[in-house]
């Protein structure tokens, strides 16, 4: 899916005469300017938000249903790092809040949402083990468009390819994983449910 939509995007600048860094930027629907100038990021945001939404209606229906507790749940946990990778990824925290503000290097604030994210997995790894096929890819494509990020020229088009198409793949990938524990976690419910 994201090398679709990386083919469409190259496609779409090679047509509409915009360069992909005006289709990958991330500015685009504040700046009131053309559909396409940040179509990119914007699938990247849909995806997450649909990431965030598969896991919290998980926890939603298993403490609905009095199955579990939010707290403990590693769907809500993975439903909180998916809400913090798309509020970083929307609002460009990492440029804006922190480097701005707080005067946090964006390449720090990089490493701490990394670290969150990876502290997260680690600490649910048990409850989330048969997804880690997809979690440890979607981990490791993020990092490797965050540093081509920080070393590549951002102006050069093999730089946002590499940059946008791994940020992408890695938001599919994380997508996939939050599918799966949410199915997994409402698998088990049905299978409680079945048993009383």
């Amino acid at each position: 899916m994201s090398l679709g939509a990386l083919l469409l995007a190259l496609l779409a600048s090679h047509h509409t005469g915009l360069n992909l860094a005006e289709i990958s930027d991330d500015a685009a629907l504040s700046a009131k300017r053309g559909w396409l100038i940040g179509a990119l990021s914007t699938l990247g945001n849909v995806l997450l938000a649909i990431a965030v939404g598969m896991s919290l209606l998980a926890v939603s229906l298993r403490k609905h249903l009095g199955a579990g507790r939010r707290r403990t749940s590693a769907s809500f946990w993975l439903g909180c790092c998916s809400l913090l990778l798309l509020l970083d990824d929307a609002f460009l925290l990492h440029e804006g809040l922190f480097l701005q503000v707080f005067g946090i290097p964006e390449v720090l604030t990089q490493m701490l949402i990394g670290a969150v994210v990876i502290g997260v997995l680690m600490l649910f790894r048990q409850a989330i083990a048969g997804s880690l096929f997809f979690a440890l890819p979607a981990v490791i494509c993020w990092a490797i468009s965050v540093l081509s990020d920080s070393f590549l020229d951002g102006q050069q088009l093999a730089a946002l390819v590499i940059e946008d198409g791994f940020k992408l793949l890695g938001i599919c990938l994380w997508l996939q994983f939050s599918f799966d524990v949410a199915q997994r976690n409402l698998r088990q419910l049905v299978g409680e449910s079945k048993k009383i």
